[in-house]
């Protein structure tokens, strides 16, 4: 018993790290819209991973086994006759069981079909190298025995073959595009990521001015302020616009100004926010007055707390005020950026939303990528099976090896009539001796 669970361990392990695989790139295939991230309550805990498979990766595993049994093995042994009759089936067989004997006799290579973990909903995650080679090592032997077999039943001659490869080197170049769109991919990437990282840097920059002028609330004892409440509120809010990377801020990022000067709002209240900047431009002008110089020049003092707010955060100007844009607020010297940040903020995290629908388009396409080179790897069988088939002259050979693959057929189906026959002869051999027997039996008496 543990010698037949040695010899088929190495094929089952590959089965199942490739069921893994095939499971995993389905899931980034039927992946639907993730849920609002800021709808899930905070105790159900992470909702994108586990360490436990999908719930049809046994059946998948189950497929694979029955098609290696019911399909690819028969198509292989016809292979093996094809090429040498029943030298070549032996050879075959031998080739097939080579990973097995090895295993019994402990040579077992140590290699991990099975990804690090399952993701659920994930798109473009494609499991492992390791779990791809069972798939692909698949679909080259399907390819190559069905095209073998083919060129054999069929008797294709070159012609056949120059059309193959016709067909091969096409789709080779096309896949070069491949190589275009990986590119595009990556670039749109890193762009979601350095958007996303100056969204966190300018969140953080604000955030420290923020909890500056709080402080400063709380000395004054002027907490009451509007300003002042917002100041102590809104704090959580840049916090975790400060941490959250890529793949969340266009979710819980703000799409209004709004968002954040009353980030825990029940209604829009415009006179509220335009209260809040008020104050804030107020304290601005006391804390870092300008000087002015004439003909509309002004010239203000840069300290430790009165600066320009960085050039990279100063990218949309701020929104109108009792009807009017403060256009030169770009070049001001000010304690707190409200008014360069916060339009900032709500501009990219709408951008980084139009990247990261990109970026998930592309994640999409790595799936179905994927299922291209399972095709291209029959392909690639089907290309060898062609060698093979001129190295065996395949339409060339005499009258009576032609066609091997519909002799073995043949051979094989007549084999299994005469055991058909030979088993029902034996059952009725069995009966009429049950019933010689049972004639001869004496009766019971009354």
């Amino acid at each position: 018993m543990n010698f037949v669970l040695a010899f088929f361990f190495p094929y089952l392990i590959a089965l199942y790290g490739a069921a893994y695989n095939i499971n995993q790139v389905l899931e980034g295939i039927v992946a639907k819209n993730p849920p609002d991230p800021s709808s899930i309550p905070s105790k159900l805990g992470p909702l994108v991973s586990v360490f436990e498979p999908g719930f049809n990766t046994y059946s998948i595993l189950a497929a694979l086994v029955l098609y290696c049994v019911v399909v690819l093995l028969p198509f292989l042994l016809i292979s093996g006759y094809v090429i040498n009759r029943w030298k070549g089936c032996i050879s075959i067989l031998i080739g097939m069981a080579l990973p097995g004997i090895l295993a019994t006799l402990g040579f077992v290579p140590q290699v991990n079909f099975l990804p690090r973990e399952f993701v659920l909903d994930a798109v473009g995650v494609l499991g492992i190298a390791w779990g791809m080679l069972p798939v692909v090592l698949l679909g080259l032997l399907t390819g190559w025995s069905a095209v073998l077999v083919l060129s054999d039943a069929l008797q294709l001659r070159d012609d056949f073959r120059h059309l193959y490869d016709h067909a091969w080197y096409g789709t080779a170049v096309i896949a070069g595009i491949f190589f275009v769109a990986d590119l595009d991919a990556a670039h749109t990437a890193r762009e979601l990521q350095r958007e996303n990282e100056l969204s966190r840097q300018a969140s953080a920059y604000l955030l420290r001015q923020v909890r500056e002028y709080d402080n400063q609330c709380q000395s004054a004892r002027s907490s009451a302020k509007t300003s002042c409440l917002w100041a102590s509120r809104v704090q959580q809010t840049l916090n975790e616009y400060a941490t959250e990377d890529e793949r969340l801020f266009h979710s819980i990022g703000p799409t209004i100004t709004a968002d954040i000067y009353e980030p825990f709002r029940y209604g829009n209240d415009p006179t509220k926010v335009a209260a809040i900047r008020r104050e804030l431009i107020e304290f601005n002008a006391n804390r870092c007055p300008r000087k002015s110089l004439g003909n509309g020049s002004y010239q203000s003092m840069i300290s430790g707390v009165c600066q320009r707010p960085p050039g990279m955060f100063v990218k949309v100007y701020p929104e109108p005020l009792d009807g009017q844009v403060e256009q030169d607020y770009v070049y001001r010297v000010v304690a707190i950026a409200n008014e360069m940040i916060v339009p900032f903020l709500v501009s990219s995290r709408e951008k980084q939303a139009q990247l990261k629908q990109e970026v998930d388009r592309n994640n999409r396409y790595l799936n179905f990528k994927w299922v291209f080179y399972i095709l291209f790897s029959i392909a690639a069988g089907g290309k060898i099976a062609n060698s093979t088939a001129r190295i065996i002259d395949i339409g060339r050979q005499p009258p009576g090896e032609q066609r091997r693959s519909l002799q073995v057929l043949r051979l094989t189906w007549g084999g299994l009539k005469k055991m058909v026959g030979s088993i029902l002869i034996f059952i009725r051999w069995c009966w009429d001796k049950v019933r010689h027997l049972s004639s001869k039996a004496p009766n019971p008496g009354p």
